[in-house]
């Protein structure tokens, strides 16, 4: 009566014998990150005129991933959810609501600190989210266990360390690198690490960055330092691997030290700085503690 899948598998079902209008119900998690076809294939094959469907996600967060410019362009990277939220019928009315017969916006926010909350709430979801997160969740790294260097959060969530490093390439790689930011990062981990009364598991920790060669970069010097790197051990990864996740710290490594390269990240879809959604994703991972090591 239930079934599990991915979309691609759910558009094959209908060549398995099951016939359209069997499911009364087909809900699409992660809307947001799905492509249009890919929506469409269980929708056209197995919903039947009489049934409901239901998409789940956020379209203020990253959508498909498309690397073809033309695809791009011709909107392939815009997501069923995210082109159907743009129809007046998903939209505010003249009262500032929505139709809560076609729409439900859920604002009640289990997972950050209302600081961390508190840009992107304003930035992209019209200052409705309600911090709901557990307060001893919140509190859990700004207590004067975290108030030694480098950790001296002074009781707030969030550390900004201004890095003015350099900008690295390795021969005709489009992917940049900051060693400089990598031994912040490593200094970050291992204080983490080390704090006693609210421990932190290596688990608890996510390392962010939007360039693949810095990842690289990080995951080496830490699993150096024999730190857990991976499954089980600390996340290192680009923001499009932490969509939907969350750790209690993350840190986030924004790499970029010169404003002469913002056109060739804008070129080869880099970065934070000219994708809205990149940050709001990049900016809301944290529970408890987040550390921003960049320019």
């Amino acid at each position: 009566s239930v079934v599990v899948a991915t979309l691609s598998m759910a558009g094959k079902l209908v060549n398995f014998g099951v016939p359209r209008g069997h499911f009364d119900l087909l809900v699409i998690d992660e809307a947001g990150q799905a492509l249009e076809p890919e929506a469409v294939a269980p929708i056209a094959t197995l919903l039947g005129s009489d049934g409901q469907l239901v998409l789940a996600g956020d379209p203020r967060q990253l959508g498909p991933v498309i690397h073809d410019t033309r695809a791009q362009e011709l909107g392939l990277a815009t997501s069923l959810l995210e082109r159907m939220m743009a129809r007046p019928l998903y939209g505010r009315s003249d009262s500032g609501d929505y139709n809560p017969l076609v729409l439900t916006k859920l604002v009640q926010n289990y997972r950050s600190h209302e600081v961390l909350l508190r840009l992107p709430n304003e930035l992209f979801y019209e200052g409705e989210l309600l911090p709901c997160a557990d307060a001893e969740l919140q509190r859990h790294c700004c207590g004067r266990e975290y108030s030694e260097e480098p950790l001296d959060t002074k009781g707030l969530p969030l550390i900004f360390d201004g890095v003015v490093g350099k900008d690295e390439r390795e021969g005709s790689s489009p992917s940049w690198f900051n060693s400089h930011e990598c031994q912040q990062v490593m200094r970050y981990v291992q204080a983490l690490l080390r704090v006693r009364g609210r421990p932190l598991a290596p688990a608890d920790i996510g390392v962010i960055t939007p360039y693949n060669r810095q990842a690289q970069k990080l995951s080496r010097l830490l699993a150096g330092a024999e730190l857990p790197v991976g499954k089980g051990g600390i996340k290192v990864g680009s923001t499009e691997l932490f969509q939907g996740q969350e750790r209690k710290v993350i840190i986030l490594s924004t790499v970029r030290s010169s404003a002469d390269q913002i056109g060739f990240d804008v070129a080869h879809n880099l970065g934070f700085l000219q994708n809205p959604k990149r940050f709001n994703v990049a900016t809301t991972r944290a529970c408890c503690l987040m550390i921003v090591v960049g320019n």
